[in-house]
C-alpha cells in the first residue's frame, strides 16, 4: 500500500478493534459498566530534559501499570507529562517543567488508537520551543501540527466531545492530582458545583437557552425591519392612482400637439418655396454687382500697367545713347584688365621664389649650428672615456659594500620584527594566563552551583507536595466544620423528638445539651485547625515561591558560566602562545649584532663617495661617440647642400627685374578708364531690352481697351436685373418663414416635454407595480417570521424546563454506576452509595445515611474513587485512568485492601497507579520503579 492510500485510510476508517487481554486485573477491561468503548492504549512515554529527567523512556502495557518509588524520585512527573501531551494540562508554570540548565523539554507519547487501529506518536515541546505534532508511525509521516489541530485530533481519538475541556476532564476525573482525590467531595456544595458542573455540562442547557436568545432577538429585529419595509411600501404605493391619471393627461396633449405640428409644417413648406424663388433673383443681382466692381478695378489696373510700360521704354532709349558715348573707354579698360592678369601671374612666381629662398637660408643656419654642437660633444666624449677608466676599481668596491649592506639591512629589519613579535607574544601570554585563571575560578563556581541545584529541586518538589497535603487537610477541616454545624442544627431542630437525629438512639434534654456542647467544642477545634492549615498553605507557598526564585537565579547564573571545554581550549591556547614566544626570543638573540654591522657598512659607503654613479654616467656618455660622429657628417653634408640651393635661387630671381615698372603702368590705365566702364555696364541691360519694352507698351494699350468694353456691358446687365428684384417683398417672405419655423420648433419642444413626462410616468408606474410585488413578498415573509418566532419561543421554554431533569437523570446514572464500582472496590454490596444533585456523597447502610465527612479514610477514598471512575465512564470514551498516591493517609492494612480493590476495577483498558509504598507491587501487569541518582530520575522494570 503506498503512502497516499494509507493516509486516506487513516482519515476515513471508523472501525473498532478487539484486544485480547489476558491474566490478572487486565481480564474483562473494555467490557465494564459503560460497555464497549473507543479508547487508546498508551504504549510508551519518552521524557527529555523534563524536571529531574535527562532522557528516559517508560514502556507501558495493557491492564494495571504500577509506578513505584520513594518520594521525590519523579513518579508524578510521568503523570504530569502524559497530561501535558494528551490533555493540555500542566499544574504549574511551564518554566518549572523544564530541567534545570536546559532551554527546552520534550514529551513523546506513543499510543495505539481504537478509533482507526493505527499507532500514533504525540510530540510536544515546552520552553524555548512550543512545537506540537502528531506522527503516523506506520507511514513515518507528520499528520498534523499546531495546538488547535493536534487537540482536535486527540479529542477524536480520546472520545472527548467538543463541549468538554480536556484539561478539566483530566484534572477532575482522569488524572486527579496527588492529595486531591477526596478534596472536592469535602468542599461546600457551591464549590462542588463549580468543579462538577462543567464535567456534566449542566450549564449547556442554560447556555443553549441563552444562545437561542440571539436568534429570537434576530427574528424580532427582522420582523421590525419587515414592518418598516411594509409601511414604507404602502406609503409609496399611495401615489400610483395620481401617476396613472397624469399619464392619461399627457397622452391626450401629445395627440393634440401632433395635429398642430403637422399644420405648421405645411405652412413652413409654402413660405420656404416663395422665399427660395426670390433668393435666386437676389443672388443674380448681387453677383452682377460684384462682377461690375471687379471689371472696374480691372480697367484701372490696365491703365496703371500701360503707364509703367511706357516709363520702362523711355529708360531703354536713354541707355542706348549712354552705351554709344562710353564704348571706347569700356574697351580700353577691358584690355588693361587682361594685361593685369599676366603681370599678377609673374608676381606670384617671384613671391614663391622669395619664400623658398628664405626657407633654405633658415635650414642652412640650423645645420651650421648643429654641426658646431656635434664637434663640442666629441670633445666631451673623449674626456668621459678617460674618467670611466679611472673609476673602474672604486665602483667595484662600492658594489661589494652595497651587497653586504642589503644583507645587513634585511637582518636589522628581521630583528625589529622579532622584537615586536616578542612584545606581542608576551602580552598575549599574559592575557591568556589571566583568562585561564578566570575560567578556572568560574568553572569552580559552576560546579558549586550545579551541586546546589539538585537539593534545591528536591526541596521545591517537597514544598509542592506539602502544599497539596495542607490544602487537602484544610478542605477536610472545613467539610467537617460544616458537618458539625449541620449536626448541631439538626439537634436544635429536634428538641421535641425523643430520637437523636445523628446516632438514632433515645435522646434526653441533658444528653442533647452535652452533644451540642461537644459539637461546639469540636467546631472551635476544627476552626483553629482550619486556620492553622490555611496559614501553613500560605507559608509553604511563600517558601515555594522563594525556592523557585532561588533556583531560577542559580540556573541563570549557571547558564552564564563557562563549561569544561572552554577551560581545555584556554589551556591549549596558552601553550601555543608560549611556544610562539620562545621561537621569537631565539630569533632576536640570533640577530642581535645586525645593527652594528649595518652602521659600519653605511660609514664605509659614505666615505667612498658613490664612484659607481660617476663611472656609469661617464660610460653612458662615451657610448654615444659613434652616434655623434655620424650626426656630424650628416650635418656637414646638409650645410653644403643648402648653400648650393641658395645660389640657384638667386640666379632665378634676375628674370623679374622689370616686373615692378610694368605693374605700375597697368595700374595707371585701369584708373583712367574705370568710370567709362562702370557707365557702360550699368546701362547695358536696359539698352538690350528696348525692343521687348516696346512690345509691352503695345500689348498694354490693347488690354485697356478690352477691359473698358467689358465694364460697360456689365453695368447694362446689372441695371436690367435690379428692375426684376423687389427687396421689400423678399424681407416679408423671409419673416413668414421664420415665424412658421419658430411655431413648429415650439410645438416640437412641447411634444418632447410631454413625451418625457409620459415616459417618466410610465416608468414610475412600472416601479410602483414592482413595489406591489415586493409588498406582497414582505408581508408573506413577515408572517413566516412570526410563526418562526413563536416556534423558537416554544423551544426555549422546553430547553429551559428540560435542563434540570436531564442533569438529575445523568447524576442518578453516574450514582448508579458509582455504587456498582464502590461495591467492587469494597467487596461489599450491602451498603449503597448515593451521589446527590449537590454533588455530595452519601453512604447508606441499614437504613442509616452518613455524609462523606463522616466516612472513614478508606471509605472516603473508595467512594471518591468510585464516583470519579463512574463520571469518567459516563462522560467520555476514555478507557484510561491515573491514581496518584491513592493510599495516602491510610494504614498498612487499609492500603493493601484499597490496592486490591483498585486493581479489581472493571471497565478500563489501562490503569496507572503511582505510589511510594509496595501495596501494588504484587497485583499489577507491569511494575515500573523510579529512582533518582545524582539528581537524575531513572526507570527500572521488575
Amino acid at each position: 500500500m503506498d503512502r497516499t492510500d494509507a493516509r486516506d485510510q487513516t482519515v476515513s476508517r471508523q472501525r473498532h478493534f478487539r484486544r485480547c487481554d489476558s491474566g490478572g486485573a487486565g481480564k474483562g477491561r473494555g467490557e465494564g459498566l459503560a460497555g464497549r468503548r473507543d479508547t487508546m492504549l498508551i504504549r510508551s512515554l519518552t521524557l527529555e530534559n523534563v524536571k529531574s529527567y535527562a532522557r528516559a523512556t517508560v514502556e507501558f502495557s495493557p491492564g494495571t501499570n504500577a509506578i513505584v518509588g520513594p518520594n521525590g524520585a519523579g513518579k508524578t512527573t510521568i503523570l504530569e507529562a502524559i497530561g501535558f501531551a494528551l490533555f493540555d494540562h500542566l499544574p504549574y508554570s511551564r518554566p518549572d517543567f523544564v530541567r534545570a540548565g536546559q532551554r527546552t523539554a520534550r514529551v513523546t507519547v506513543d499510543y495505539l488508537s481504537d478509533y482507526d487501529e493505527r499507532a500514533y506518536r504525540v510530540i510536544r515541546n515546552c520552553g524555548s520551543s512550543s512545537a506540537y505534532t502528531i506522527m503516523d508511525l506506520e507511514l513515518d509521516m507528520k499528520i498534523c501540527e499546531g495546538k488547535a489541530d493536534v487537540m482536535q485530533f486527540l479529542r477524536l481519538h480520546l472520545g472527548i466531545d467538543e463541549d468538554t475541556e480536556p484539561e478539566e476532564l483530566f484534572r477532575n476525573a482522569v488524572g486527579v492530582p496527588q492529595g486531591s482525590f477526596t478534596v472536592s467531595f469535602l468542599e461546600t456544595p457551591r464549590i462542588r458545583k463549580a468543579v462538577f458542573d462543567p464535567l456534566l455540562k449542566v450549564a449547556e442547557y442554560r447556555r443553549a437557552w441563552e444562545r437561542l436568545r440571539e436568534p429570537l432577538s434576530l427574528l424580532s429585529q427582522r420582523q421590525e425591519i419587515l414592518a418598516v419595509e411594509v409601511g414604507r411600501l404602502e406609503g409609496e404605493l399611495k401615489r400610483l392612482p395620481a401617476v396613472r391619471a397624469e399619464a392619461g393627461e399627457m397622452t391626450a396633449q401629445i395627440r393634440s400637439g401632433e395635429t398642430e405640428l403637422r399644420a405648421a409644417q405645411v405652412e413652413l413648406t409654402a413660405a420656404e418655396s416663395v422665399r427660395k424663388a426670390m433668393e435666386v433673383k437676389r443672388e443674380r443681382v448681387q453677383e452682377l454687382r460684384r462682377m461690375v466692381q471687379l471689371q472696374e478695378r480691372e480697367a484701372a489696373e490696365q491703365e496703371r500697367t500701360l503707364a509703367a510700360a511706357r516709363q520702362r521704354l523711355t529708360e531703354s532709349e536713354r541707355a542706348v545713347t549712354t552705351l554709344e558715348t562710353n564704348r571706347t573707354g569700356h574697351e580700353a579698360y577691358r584690355a588693361a584688365q587682361k594685361a593685369q592678369g599676366a603681370v599678377n601671374e609673374r608676381l606670384a612666381q617671384r613671391r614663391r621664389l622669395e619664400e623658398e629662398r628664405a626657407g633654405v637660408q633658415t635650414l642652412l643656419a640650423r645645420a651650421e649650428t648643429q654641426a658646431d654642437a656635434q664637434e663640442r660633444a666629441l670633445v666631451e666624449i673623449a674626456e668621459a672615456e678617460k674618467t670611466a677608466a679611472n673609476l673602474a676599481d672604486a665602483a667595484t668596491e662600492q658594489e661589494k659594500l652595497e651587497a653586504e649592506l642589503r644583507d645587513a639591512q634585511r637582518q636589522a629589519d628581521q630583528l625589529k620584527d622579532a622584537d615586536a613579535r616578542v612584545q606581542r607574544e608576551q602580552t598575549a601570554v599574559k592575557e591568556a594566563q589571566a583568562r585561564l585563571d578566570t575560567l578556572r575560578k568560574e568553572l569552580a563556581q559552576a560546579q558549586e552551583i550545579e551541586a546546589s541545584l539538585e537539593p534545591l529541586q528536591a526541596h521545591l518538589e517537597t514544598l509542592q507536595q506539602t502544599k497539596s497535603a495542607e490544602q487537602a487537610n484544610e478542605a477536610r477541616m472545613k467539610a467537617e466544620q460544616e458537618t458539625v454545624l449541620e449536626q448541631g442544627q439538626r439537634l436544635r431542630a429536634s428538641e421535641t423528638s425523643p430520637i437523636c437525629p445523628i446516632c438514632e438512639q433515645p435522646l434526653t434534654a441533658d444528653h442533647r445539651q452535652r452533644l451540642l456542647e461537644r459539637l461546639r467544642t469540636r467546631w472551635e477545634e476544627l476552626n483553629e485547625a482550619s486556620k492553622a492549615a490555611a496559614k501553613a498553605v500560605r507559608e509553604v507557598e511563600e517558601a515555594r515561591v522563594q525556592a523557585r526564585a532561588t533556583l531560577n537565579q542559580q540556573e541563570q547564573a549557571l547558564r552564564a558560566l563557562p563549561r569544561q571545554n572552554a577551560l581545555e581550549t584556554a589551556e591549549r591556547e596558552l601553550a601555543d602562545l608560549k611556544s610562539q614566544l620562545t621561537e621569537a626570543s631565539e630569533t632576536v638573540e640570533m640577530l642581535r649584532q645586525a645593527p652594528q654591522r649595518l652602521g659600519r657598512l653605511q660609514e664605509a659607503l659614505k666615505a667612498l663617495g658613490d664612484p659607481r654613479r660617476r663611472r656609469d654616467a661617464a660610460i653612458q656618455q662615451a657610448q654615444g661617440r659613434g652616434r655623434v660622429e655620424e650626426a656630424l657628417q650628416l650635418q656637414r653634408a646638409q650645410v653644403a647642400q643648402k648653400r648650393n640651393a641658395l645660389a640657384a635661387l638667386d640666379k632665378c630671381m634676375t628674370e623679374f627685374a622689370d616686373l615692378d615698372a610694368e605693374t605700375a603702368r597697368i595700374s595707371s590705365r585701369l584708373r583712367k578708364f574705370q568710370t567709362a566702364d562702370d557707365l557702360y555696364r550699368r546701362n547695358q541691360a536696359a539698352a538690350e531690352a528696348l525692343s521687348q519694352r516696346q512690345e509691352e507698351v503695345d500689348g498694354a494699350e490693347k488690354a485697356l481697351e478690352a477691359a473698358q468694353v467689358r465694364y460697360e456691358d456689365g453695368q447694362e446687365q446689372l441695371a436690367a436685373s435690379s428692375r426684376e428684384f423687389d427687396e421689400e417683398r423678399f424681407q416679408e417672405a423671409e419673416a413668414q418663414v421664420d415665424e412658421s419655423r419658430e411655431r413648429s420648433a415650439r410645438l416640437e419642444a412641447d411634444l418632447g416635454q410631454w413625451r418625457e413626462r409620459l415616459l417618466r410616468a410610465e416608468e414610475e408606474i412600472a416601479q410602483l407595480q414592482a413595489l406591489e410585488k415586493r409588498l406582497a413578498v414582505a408581508q408573506s415573509r413577515r408572517d413566516r417570521l412570526a410563526e418562526q418566532e413563536e416556534l423558537l419561543q416554544f423551544l426555549r421554554s422546553i430547553i429551559q424546563e428540560a435542563g434540570p431533569f436531564i442533569t438529575k437523570s445523568l447524576v442518578q446514572q453516574i450514582s448508579y454506576s458509582a455504587n456498582q464500582l464502590f461495591g467492587q472496590i469494597m467487596e461489599d454490596y450491602t451498603r449503597t452509595l448515593h451521589w446527590k444533585e449537590d454533588y455530595g456523597i452519601i453512604l447508606e447502610a441499614d437504613g442509616r445515611e452518613r455524609t462523606f465527612s463522616q466516612l472513614s479514610g478508606g471509605e472516603q477514598m473508595s467512594a471518591a474513587l468510585a464516583v470519579r471512575l463512574a463520571l469518567l465512564q459516563e462522560m467520555s470514551s476514555i478507557g484510561v485512568a491515573f491514581f496518584d498516591e491513592p493510599t495516602t493517609n491510610l494504614d498498612e492494612t487499609r492500603r493493601g485492601a484499597l490496592a486490591r480493590q483498585i486493581v479489581g476495577v472493571h471497565g478500563f483498558e489501562q490503569l496507572f497507579i503511582i505510589s511510594h509504598d509496595d501495596s501494588f507491587e504484587q497485583a499489577t501487569e507491569k511494575l515500573i520503579r523510579v529512582e533518582k541518582r545524582n539528581g537524575m530520575s531513572e526507570i527500572h522494570y521488575e
